[in-house]
């Protein structure tokens, strides 16, 4: 991995950007499949072990390209609910939702080219 990629993959621990365009060009990127490991598989289970960096980075970015839930995006991943929210707590949780507006609201202000005061 670059070390561009390794910077996406912990955004949640790095400074927001400065401007909007940044963050949503930061969030927006598709998220970084991980590698599976043989340390990664649960022989308790008989499981894989859930891949959180992935799930950070795409969740994100669904959650402000298309307005889901974190319970949604639970179902739509089968992750359970409780490691879920503890997790994903970490890049913004439901709060990130406020951004599917911004965004949104942002974009069709562009495509109109209407400005503050219209």
């Amino acid at each position: 991995m670059t070390d561009e990629q390794r910077l996406q993959r912990k955004q949640h621990l790095h400074a927001l950007p400065a401007t909007l365009d940044e963050l949503f060009e930061r969030f927006l990127l598709p998220a970084i499949k991980c590698d599976v490991h043989y340390k990664d598989y649960n022989f308790w289970n008989d499981t894989w072990r859930t891949q959180w960096a992935y799930h950070k980075q795409n969740y994100r970015r669904e959650a402000i390209l298309n307005g889901i839930t974190q319970q949604q995006y639970a179902q739509a991943h089968e992750l359970p609910k409780h490691l879920m929210y503890k997790n994903l707590h970490k890049c913004g949780g439901a709060a990130i939702r406020v951004l599917f507006w911004i965004y949104h609201r942002r974009h069709f202000h562009q495509q109109q080219r209407l400005t503050v005061q219209e």
